[in-house]
């Protein structure tokens, strides 16, 4: 076997050592609580049973058609595990060093102001896998799940839910925390899935970039975050994105059709998606370009890593 042919095989792999509590394809990790669980297994749920009969082009080309069943499909093919915040794997990649995002933001008081929703951490991860590859390397997880995971593509499907998931800082009363919507709840998996894309895939040099700590050119890979322009809510926070159709997008369009086409969604729901809705659009920073359709059709594809290119 040549080497080049061996370094499409995957040599990356995730250990997992704790028991998974499987649903449908989706695996939690036992780290949750009773009331988590239900709450994450409630949402999936209700992803696939949304009833939605969408006539934005945008939706269908997205989500490959109409209805909520859809989104559930479209989430199936990108995201695998779930990991709750609780889960300390700090360090625990070996031999690369590897720190997930702090689950919590604190003032100069000490005081929370910011809290992780979800995070992607399968994307990370597979990049990792490139920087480390030529090394023949193996990173253990050790704390979190009980198989060898392959880290070949972004779509591993590896997400952390955070704090936020599931209660936020009530807006009139910052002292308190009130649960966080299922609406928003749904969004966010529908956002974070997209993540797990690597439209157009990696090439050769851009592999090398990665290797060598350098800026790939083929931004869709992972479709990461900018940051917000100045006088922006979220000014100078990677919150915003300038790609084609990247998570802000795709979360906007579900939520778009919450609010025009879910049958079953309450009317405190609808309200909800609107008021995110608004929020999102804003953090896509060519909106109106995509909408439009003058930046092209939605690549849906993942192609993750090309050696031979």
């Amino acid at each position: 076997m040549s080497l080049r042919k061996l370094k499409s095989m995957v040599f990356l792999a995730v250990f997992i050592t704790a028991q998974f509590v499987v649903a449908a394809s989706f695996e939690l990790e036992s780290g949750f609580n009773a009331t988590q669980e239900k709450t994450l297994r409630a949402d999936l749920n209700a992803l696939a049973s949304l009833n939605i009969e969408s006539t934005d082009p945008w939706f269908q080309k997205i989500f490959g058609g109409s209805s909520g069943r859809h989104v559930y499909n479209y989430l199936d093919e990108r995201v695998n595990y779930f990991i709750p915040w609780t889960s300390d794997i700090t360090g625990s990649v070996w031999p690369a060093p590897y720190f997930p995002p702090p689950t919590e933001m604190r003032d100069a008081n000490g005081k929370v102001i910011a809290a992780l929703s979800a995070y992607n951490m399968g994307a990370d991860l597979f990049f990792i896998n490139l920087k480390y590859w030529d090394d023949y390397t193996t990173v253990y997880l050790l704390n979190s799940f009980s198989r060898r995971l392959k880290l070949d593509s972004p779509r591993v499907g590896l997400v952390e839910i955070g704090p936020r998931y599931f209660e936020r800082l009530n807006p009139a009363d910052p002292n308190q925390k009130i649960p966080t919507s299922r609406i928003e709840r749904m969004a966010l998996l529908v956002h974070e899935a997209r993540h797990s894309d690597c439209s157009g895939g990696l090439n050769r040099p851009d592999i090398d970039r990665v290797r060598y700590g350098r800026p790939i050119e083929n931004l869709q890979c992972g479709y990461a975050h900018v940051k917000c322009p100045v006088g922006h809510k979220f000014e100078n926070i990677e919150a915003c994105e300038n790609l084609k159709w990247g998570a802000f997008a795709v979360e906007s369009v579900f939520l778009s059709a919450i609010v025009n086409s879910c049958k079953n969604c309450s009317a405190e729901d609808i309200s909800e998606a609107r008021a995110i809705l608004q929020v999102r659009r804003s953090q896509v920073l060519n909106w109106d370009q995509l909408h439009s359709g003058t930046a092209g059709e939605p690549d849906m594809s993942s192609r993750g890593a090309n050696w031979d290119k």
